[in-house]
């Protein structure tokens, strides 16, 4: 007989025929979505699919993603997850992909607003990082984490977005993905994580003070890089908000496949519209790590509705 592990991440508990390493682990409980083992072609018509892209596929409520070498995914009405592994892939692989690219899948069915951010709480609410690859989203967040702040999630930010704008965030899992050098800024030891895969100079690192709870957003900070040698922040109007946030929605070809492009839009329009948004720029060397974390800790310390107040279109 099969044991099955049980795991929560987003607000969801998730049920699997397979250990998941990086998952928070619980007690056996109801599960609102499955993660199996086995031949995908066993489980779909590939005919279905409306919109097909070099390595995934979809339709209404459905998605599939082929990386090659490693395994298929199979995601289906925002409750099941199917995963036929590749001939030698290891589980780091597997699993990195399936809490990636597969749950945002997963997250756009079940009709949450996905960003490519980190997010810490605050006194007033949680605060967003968003930023291309490798602008520091990851360190950031450690960096405040060490200061006391609680993490809310990496890599993926899920918001529920009300029809006011207002929005939460649903806290994913309890561990940053941090690469060797961002280690090292924060005075630790790569040596100490496990990696995030194989073949990837990237590890997981745990937080401290995780909280699954869905948190109010207060702000997000759009995380750049500029020749000046301090640290600069500048509120952005609408217009420039939509368009930042569009371009770091995580995954965001996956709505128009899944055929919610229209939800992705008007979602997005509501939440920018009630959100304060501030680009905060650093230079890029020296990396400055304690000066922008001394700057966001002193921005944060702003309600809200002042924040708001000095947007500029």
């Amino acid at each position: 007989m099969s044991i099955s592990h049980f795991y929560q991440a987003y607000g969801l508990t998730f049920k699997s025929d397979r250990p998941i390493d990086s998952l928070l682990s619980v007690e056996a409980q109801s599960a609102q979505v499955s993660i199996n083992r086995g031949v995908i072609a066993d489980h779909i018509d590939q005919r279905i699919f409306t919109t097909r892209h070099a390595n995934w596929r979809a339709a209404k409520d459905v998605f599939s993603l082929d990386i090659e070498n490693v395994a298929k995914y199979l995601v289906r009405n925002g409750n099941e997850i199917r995963i036929e592994a590749a001939p030698g892939a290891s589980d780091e692989d597997i699993n990195a992909f399936l809490i990636s690219s597969a749950f945002a899948a997963l997250l756009q069915q079940r009709r949450f607003l996905t960003l490519h951010a980190s997010a810490i709480m605050t006194d007033h609410g949680s605060v967003l990082f968003v930023g291309l690859s490798g602008s520091g989203k990851s360190t950031t967040l450690a960096a405040l984490s060490d200061k006391g702040y609680e993490m809310v999630t990496d890599d993926i930010a899920a918001l529920a977005v009300a029809d006011d704008g207002t929005a939460e965030i649903i806290p994913s899992f309890p561990f940053a993905r941090l690469r060797g050098d961002a280690i090292a800024k924060l005075g630790k030891s790569k040596e100490d994580y496990s990696r995030l895969r194989s073949k990837v100079e990237k590890y997981i690192v745990p937080m401290r003070g995780f909280d699954a709870a869905p948190k109010p957003v207060q702000r997000i900070f759009l995380l750049d890089i500029n020749e000046k040698p301090e640290i600069d922040v500048k509120p952005l109007g609408f217009t420039d908000a939509f368009y930042w946030l569009s371009y770091f929605t995580f995954r965001k070809r996956f709505y128009d496949g899944l055929q919610l492009g229209d939800f992705h839009f008007q979602r997005l329009s509501k939440f920018v519209h009630a959100t304060p948004v501030h680009k905060i720029y650093r230079p890029d060397y020296p990396y400055m790590l304690d000066e922008l974390i001394g700057r966001i800790v002193e921005e944060i310390g702003v309600p809200m509705v002042d924040q708001k107040a000095l947007a500029i279109d």
